[in-house]
């Protein structure tokens, strides 16, 4: 937990578990938000994939880890679904309008 967090001590004991260090955390990374998702290509850690399309192309065919262990699994996604979910992630793009001193980064 952190001083940004609303949550009481006891509602995050699963956090006790959480490693930031070790040979497991190989080729591990962390994902962003997908708040304007569509406005931040390139995608994925190493920024290989152009669109929206060939991320969810990506996941579809769950290629094997380049180093370390994956987690993913071959799914079937329709290429309607795959299109919904494309229109779903465009869906999460928009104007904030909050203060420019609220976008920052904590200090």
């Amino acid at each position: 937990m952190s001083q940004w967090s609303d949550a009481g001590e006891k509602d995050c004991a699963e956090l006790r578990f959480v490693t930031s260090e070790g040979e497991q955390l190989l080729g591990a990374f962390k994902p962003p938000t997908l708040r304007n998702v569509a406005e931040t290509g390139p995608y994925m850690h190493a920024g290989q994939f152009i669109t929206l399309a060939e991320v969810i192309r990506h996941y579809h065919n769950a290629p094997p880890a380049p180093i370390g262990h994956t987690e993913l699994e071959l799914i079937h996604i329709p290429p309607s679904q795959q299109a919904q979910l494309e229109a779903f992630l465009r869906a999460l793009s928009g104007a904030l309008l909050l203060p420019p001193e609220y976008l920052q980064a904590p200090r």
